[in-house]
């Protein structure tokens, strides 16, 4: 019974945290936008920057961080808010479009 207990309580206050991350996590999305990247570096850089700090929290202060299901966690966090920032047109989509090339003559 213990245990379960101290696991729900470890459940909660990783998920307390998590959502004190979400303005934190949508600032580096938004940064990492208009960047040129695909989805997938976007993504692969936001998960990178949070790792980086986790481990740093981790080795400071000695605390033995659930990282992997914090970045789990983060990740689906960033599709959330991706599909939302293209749901409402906060995030616009460059198009390849094919130019003709060709020289058209009038005569």
């Amino acid at each position: 019974m213990l245990s379960i207990v101290k696991n729900v309580i470890t459940a909660l206050s990783t998920l307390s945290g998590l959502l004190g991350l979400v303005p934190y996590i949508t600032t580096l999305v938004e940064q990492v936008e208009n960047t040129g990247a695909t989805g997938a570096q976007k993504k692969e850089a936001v998960l990178n920057l949070v790792s980086a700090a986790l481990n740093t929290v981790d080795s400071a202060f000695s605390i033995d961080l659930p990282t992997t299901t914090i970045i789990s966690c983060v990740s689906n966090l960033i599709d959330v808010i991706v599909d939302f920032k293209n749901l409402i047109g906060a995030f616009t989509h460059s198009s390849t479009t094919t130019t003709d090339t060709s020289t058209a003559t009038a005569q």
